[in-house]
């Protein structure tokens, strides 16, 4: 083959538009790989962003859930309260007569009053043995204390609306508590 000045510039000519391609073609590539770059960079501060702004609303539910957690306990005081207000109003109702000491006849109304009282500065109350010994001029047997402490425990249920706690302490007293 012949090869003329003529042919050495369409093989320059060549040679130049392949190199040109491939310049282009590598920039091309590296324009690609900045963008990418570029891209994946933004995508990282944007994930940042919503991971910041997720722990701040997990925060905020945090403390939103403390806050509905003290409304209802200061509800539940409150309803606690008018309950106890409004049993106080009515210790009449369901109320028996039993004997403190020999021959001292009480109300049990008189005694709920002041057990409920007692409840509504979060304080449980001691039924002593006085309460519970005598029945006229006689002992009681340890099955007719237990029925007045149930009778007066139903007394009290039906005037709170609640089963009251009643524990007996070691010394043998019975102690009554608003649960």
């Amino acid at each position: 083959m012949l090869i003329t000045p003529k042919s050495k510039n369409m093989e320059k000519e060549s040679r130049l538009s392949k190199a040109t391609e491939a310049l282009v073609e590598a920039a091309l590539l590296d324009a690609g790989t900045a963008s990418q770059k570029e891209l994946a960079s933004k995508l990282e501060a944007l994930q940042i962003s919503f991971d910041n702004k997720i722990n701040t609303l997990n925060q905020h539910l945090v403390k939103l859930k403390k806050d509905m957690s003290k409304i209802s306990s200061s509800i539940q005081e409150e309803n606690k309260q008018k309950t106890l207000e409004r049993a106080l109003s009515l210790t009449h109702l369901n109320s028996f007569v039993y004997y403190e000491d020999p021959g001292t006849r009480k109300h049990s109304a008189d005694l709920a009053k002041e057990v409920i009282e007692w409840f509504m500065i979060d304080h449980g109350y001691y039924l002593t043995d006085a309460m519970l010994v005598y029945d006229e001029d006689r002992e009681i047997s340890n099955e007719e204390t237990m029925a007045f402490l149930d009778k007066f425990k139903a007394q009290i249920k039906a005037l709170i609306k609640r089963e009251p706690r009643l524990e007996q302490e070691f010394d043998g007293r019975f102690l009554i508590y608003y649960s």
